[in-house]
């Protein structure tokens, strides 16, 4: 049965009047109809929904509906940045080499006694070795061959030259043998510190060792003797990962530090902690069992203490520093002061109550406290 509309409220009502005036309407047939229809009413007045407005033509104009006061935009979220991407595998790097390196020298004491034949036979070995190492079309391992008898005639005129060694050893990288590389590559360096030829050979040597750090370092200091774009690329090929081995090396020193903080922290507190059994980290360390059992009767007791019981307590040499601090966290030792004293007699309430606290005035006569006994 649909909702009843306002309008057959009435109706409704005037056929109830009818039916209650006429008794013998309800066996009409239509009684139970009329009686569903008042039922429905009662039910469902206050239910009414009134018809909605048709909504509005299409291009009227929407209203933008603004905030309400009583809410607020919530905060803006960001997601944290996210970690930077590991820099991707080195291609550059080399598997250490099983082949024994080429021989090194060292100048020969002798140099000095050459006669011009023996020295002019030296130089141009030296001459064709180092020009057959740079020819076109010579190969990494030609090279090597070549300037090692480059460096044998050197030695042997007692002028070993870091220029030499380092081109071996850029040789000696081309051919994979990395070791012998960086072998040579601090043999010219020993010669002459700032070889800047000497010091990019170190840092292409330990670059493709994985030392990124260390290699850095070395074409670093070959930039500043002299500058060269092959290494200003090898240092941005390894700055990104120099950059992440020292933020791992910040990163562990920092969690060492925290580290022996914490240790140095937790070993002070132990110092500072009393001993068990101190009296100053237990305050009931050191009680007999007598006074134990009478704090637990006192703490027992569920309602206040009375002041004869306090006053007994606090008469305790042994309790009384524990009942001080009990009763109003007192120094210890320091009894509280007696109601008593400050009313000016010995017992009672100090006021002029006659007998029935069992103090009077006191006598003024001769100082003495009255009689409290008869």
């Amino acid at each position: 049965m649909s909702s009843p509309m306002p309008g057959n409220i009435e109706l409704a009502i005037e056929a109830l009047v009818l039916v209650l005036e006429e008794p013998n309407m309800a066996e009409h047939p239509s009684f139970p109809i009329l009686r569903d229809l008042c039922a429905a009413v009662a039910k469902r007045e206050t239910a009414y929904v009134p018809p909605q407005a048709p909504a509005p033509p299409a291009t009227a104009p929407q209203r933008t509906p603004q905030p309400s006061p009583l809410f607020t935009e919530p905060p803006s979220f960001s997601p944290p940045p996210s970690p930077s991407p590991p820099p991707p595998a080195d291609d550059g790097l080399l598997e250490p080499e099983e082949e024994k390196p080429p021989p090194a020298f060292k100048d020969d004491p002798a140099a000095e006694a050459l006669d011009d034949g023996d020295w002019n036979a030296y130089q141009k070995e030296v001459q064709d070795g180092k020009s057959r190492a740079s020819a076109a079309g010579t190969s990494p391992a030609e090279a090597v061959e070549a300037l090692t008898s480059a460096l044998a005639a050197e030695a042997s005129l007692g002028q070993l030259s870091a220029l030499t060694y380092a081109r071996r050893s850029a040789a000696l990288l081309s051919c994979g043998r990395v070791l012998a590389a960086q072998l040579d590559a601090d043999a010219a360096l020993a010669l002459n510190g700032d070889s800047a030829l000497g010091l990019r050979a170190s840092g292409a040597a330990l670059r493709a060792r994985g030392r990124y750090e260390e290699a850095y370092e070395s074409l670093a200091a070959a930039q500043a003797i002299d500058y060269s774009l092959a290494a200003e690329e090898m240092m941005g090929e390894i700055e990104g990962r120099v950059r992440e081995i020292r933020g791992r090396e910040v990163k562990r020193r920092n969690s060492e530090a925290d580290e022996r903080l914490r240790g140095r922290k937790a070993r002070a507190q132990k110092a500072a902690a009393p001993p068990a059994g101190d009296p100053a980290g237990d305050p009931l360390a050191g009680l007999s069992e007598a006074g134990r059992a009478k704090l637990a009767a006192l703490m027992a007791g569920g309602a206040p203490p009375s002041m004869e019981v306090l006053m007994g307590l606090l008469s305790d040499p042994e309790l009384a520093p524990i009942v001080s601090k009990m009763m109003g966290g007192m120094d210890g030792g320091e009894a509280p002061r007696n109601p008593f004293d400050e009313a000016g007699v010995g017992g009672g309430c100090g006021e002029e109550c006659g007998d029935e606290c069992g103090g009077g005035e006191s006598d003024e006569s001769d100082g003495s406290m009255p009689d409290l006994v008869d």
